[in-house]
């Protein structure tokens, strides 16, 4: 059991960082670009399918205890990296 929360909790996190990743590629390439919708509408399918993957594969070859563990990693890893940006005046209220 151990084994796959440890894993879990990697593949979490792993994602969390690759979602807020592509994020903050999509938000420089669209702020380049002018504001243009299509960066924005591309960024926000590759995130989301990125995360649904890895969370695909995370439960189809760890099992549930995998997958729990990773859902709350990505969200406690995601959370402090916003709250981290936030604090260090890195995006706008």
């Amino acid at each position: 059991m151990i084994p796959e929360m440890v894993m879990g909790a990697l593949g979490g996190a792993i994602l969390a960082a690759a979602f807020l990743g592509v994020l903050w590629l999509t938000v420089r390439r669209t702020t380049a670009d002018g504001g243009r919708a299509l960066p924005l509408a591309l960024g926000a399918l590759a995130r989301v399918t990125l995360v649904a993957a890895g969370f695909v594969a995370i439960a189809r070859f760890a099992g549930p205890v995998a997958m729990a563990t990773a859902f709350v990693a990505f969200v406690v890893v995601r959370t402090v990296i916003v709250w981290r940006v936030r604090a260090a005046g890195g995006a706008r209220a």
